[in-house]
């Protein structure tokens, strides 16, 4: 979504990080989801059973996708990333965090929502001043609370991704 306001910052975000997967990695996931799967439908829960083989599923096929480029404007009206624009009245805190051993920075950002309250951001793009600036910026405009990452950030790692 196009904004009219001047944008401070302009950097590139992928939707996540590729890591190459090992052949062993697909026969784990595999083996888990079949013994998963096997262990509910022998309990009846056949229901249960295909979503788990879905997901195993799923998550093989995202597994070997490449990551894909975005963009992520930051401006005096709000962020925006692709086609979705989120004004500062929408989000109640925002915190700077590096995320792993690779010292990847990530923007993590608390949604005025009730379903997907939190948007973690990669600005690993970014050179240490350009994310002291945005931090400075965002100061200005959002409460600064630290956050630990998310539950999700945390099973992705785990996982791979």
């Amino acid at each position: 979504m196009k904004t009219n306001h001047e944008i401070l910052l302009r950097f590139p975000v992928k939707n996540l990080f590729f890591k190459k997967k090992t052949v062993d990695w697909y026969w784990l996931l595999g083996a888990i989801t079949i013994l998963s799967a096997f262990t509910v439908g022998f309990y009846g829960n056949y229901l249960f059973s295909g979503i788990i083989v879905l997901g195993g599923f799923l998550l093989g096929f995202v597994g070997s996708k490449d990551a894909k480029d975005h963009f992520c404007e930051v401006s005096e009206g709000g962020i925006s990333i692709e086609d979705f624009f989120y004004p500062y009245e929408d989000i109640s805190s925002f915190y700077i965090f590096t995320e792993g051993d690779q010292k990847r920075f990530k923007l993590l950002l608390h949604l005025k929502r009730i379903i997907h309250p939190f948007l973690s951001v990669s600005v690993a793009s970014l050179k240490e001043e350009e994310i002291e600036l945005l931090q400075n910026f965002l100061k200005g405009k959002l409460p600064e609370k630290k956050r630990h990452p998310t539950l999700s950030d945390f099973i992705g790692e785990v996982l791979g991704f």
